[in-house]
């Protein structure tokens, strides 16, 4: 709570608040071997209580209510993503304790929340990005799509994922459509913006599509997709979509159930260049007007 919770004035409006939150402490606590899901969400709990009691009785008779732990049910980020008084600094680093497998429910779980309040890998000071890339091999391995979400776009920045990725998915581990989605959705947002290591037309993939049926026309269909970036998250007709994992993403200004337009990519790249950082939009001041934010992570 001190290292978290109170490092933020939660009685003053969100854009003037005061915020002292520091980053490394932060992330100190999250190695921790004590920092598990199961403590995560009891902090929760914690802070939401703090919550009630500043609050006070005058806002029980206002009827606003305050997002709590029942927001992390079936982790769906544009539900608890709503919870701003968690207090998570900016440029928080993810534990390499988290990055790899072998993978149980609860470990992905509390990766993919970190990944949602936007936290970030080491690359620089430790060996915590090829811990990623291990931890995304088995995390194909055992099938486990929340693992895969969180580290795709932990890879997808840095445009880390690449045909040996792919290729792995898709020929050694038969080619589960909901993990290929992952892994190309994020690939595409910054392809093409300089030198890749991905090459969508990789003859490995090709070939296996070929020979494959069904399952390979789509894949086909999805790598044309992602090349010329119009892979949507959300593709399939009549699909059920509550049994697919989300992108780790849900703020108001990006919803990946969103239909691509040049807005929603143009966000999206956005997102990318500045992850883990605020992504502003200034506006030059005038004569008694000053420097407006628009803060499109966080709102």
């Amino acid at each position: 709570m001190q290292a978290f919770f109170h490092t933020v004035d939660h009685r003053t409006n969100y854009r003037d608040r005061q915020v002292t939150s520091d980053a490394s402490l932060q992330s100190d606590i999250l190695s921790c071997h004590f920092f598990t899901y199961e403590f995560f969400l009891a902090y929760v709990q914690r802070a939401y209580d703090a919550m009630i009691k500043l609050r006070g009785k005058a806002w029980e008779a206002t009827g606003v209510s305050i997002p709590g732990v029942s927001h992390f049910e079936g982790l769906w980020p544009f539900k608890f993503t709503k919870i701003q008084y968690l207090a998570f600094a900016q440029g928080f680093y993810i534990p390499e304790k988290l990055l790899h497998g072998p993978w149980t429910k609860d470990k992905a779980s509390l990766l993919y929340v970190l990944v949602s309040y936007n936290g970030e890998i080491d690359w620089e000071g430790s060996m915590a990005g090829e811990a990623a890339k291990m931890g995304m091999q088995q995390a194909i391995t055992e099938g486990n799509e929340h693992a895969v979400a969180a580290l795709a776009v932990l890879l997808g920045v840095p445009k880390a994922i690449t045909n040996n990725t792919l290729r792995h998915a898709v020929i050694h581990c038969g080619c589960n459509t909901n993990i290929i989605r992952h892994l190309l959705f994020n690939a595409q947002i910054l392809a093409g913006e300089a030198s890749t290591t991905l090459d969508l037309y990789d003859p490995a993939l090709w070939a296996w599509a070929e020979v494959n049926g069904y399952k390979g026309e789509m894949l086909k269909d999805m790598l044309k997709r992602a090349d010329a970036f119009d892979l949507e998250f959300y593709f399939e007709d009549n699909a059920d979509w509550s049994k697919i994992v989300s992108f780790p993403y849900g703020g108001s200004k990006f919803d990946a159930r969103t239909a691509f337009n040049d807005v929603v990519r143009e966000l999206l790249m956005n997102l990318y260049r500045n992850y883990g950082r605020k992504i502003t939009r200034r506006r030059a001041a005038t004569t008694g007007q000053r420097v407006i934010e628009d803060d499109a992570i966080d709102n």
